[in-house]
């Protein structure tokens, strides 16, 4: 069995048995015979289980393509997760299915209480009490959409070659821009963590995921785990449930 995990801006590919394995393809339009030529290289048969954010054209594309290949497939919902994840979230069906699975992963892996962090096109954090209920999260930009957004909401800022470098004093509008977003996308989401945190029991572990966590300079945490391939293992999780 393959696991495909469809998100904004990756696409991660996985033999079910070694999730941590995965193949990640950095073409958000990545279509069937992109997605075919990495499913080939596990060569695990062809049961397909798949968590989309994408668009449902774009999901329906590449359904159509993986078909026509001779696979099965099926597209993980919210009702699947439903039955594993207690949640006091207003509308299940508005909470991204990204979002629902990497709480999975996590209580997969937790013990005890838990915040989880997905730093993709868009950054979230959730947290789990310690009974493992998910008492809600938060939404903000990632890092490149807080860049597009200052670029495209002003006319007199320019800036061409945006870096992941930080400086204190920055002498040029690129850098200006570069250390200025950088830094307040990581003010926003350990701050955001330590409002969860201020309010958790001690010792709850933090779970972080997504293609930006590189740039977050984590340094020495023990309460903290980067783990890449969350979602899959929630949807891995998920499955050995069902059994």
């Amino acid at each position: 069995m393959i696991l495909i995990d469809l998100g904004n801006s990756r696409v991660k590919i996985a033999d079910a048995k070694h999730i941590d394995k995965f193949v990640t393809l950095e073409n958000t339009d990545a279509g069937a015979a992109e997605v075919d030529a990495c499913i080939k290289q596990f060569n695990v048969g062809s049961e397909l289980v798949i968590s989309s954010v994408r668009k449902p054209e774009l999901n329906q594309t590449l359904v159509q393509g993986l078909e026509q290949r001779g696979y099965d497939l099926r597209f993980i919902s919210w009702r699947d997760v439903q039955p594993f994840l207690n949640t006091e979230y207003d509308s299940r069906s508005s909470l991204g299915i990204d979002r629902q699975l990497a709480l999975l992963g996590a209580i997969s892996l937790a013990s005890g209480a838990a915040i989880v962090i997905d730093l993709g096109t868009a950054s979230t954090v959730d947290a789990l009490d310690g009974k493992l209920q998910h008492l809600g999260g938060v939404i903000f930009p990632g890092l490149e959409l807080q860049r597009e957004a200052l670029l495209a909401g002003t006319d007199d800022i320019q800036a061409n070659e945006l870096d992941t470098e930080t400086m204190t004093f920055p002498l040029s509008t690129n850098a200006a821009v570069s250390a200025g977003t950088l830094n307040a996308w990581r003010a926003s989401v350990w701050g955001v963590r330590q409002q969860m945190l201020d309010k958790l029991p001690e010792n709850t572990q933090s779970y972080i995921t997504g293609g930006q966590h590189v740039l977050l300079d984590i340094g020495r945490d023990e309460t903290i785990s980067i783990i890449p391939e969350l979602v899959m293992q929630g949807m891995k999780y998920l499955l050995q449930q069902e059994q």
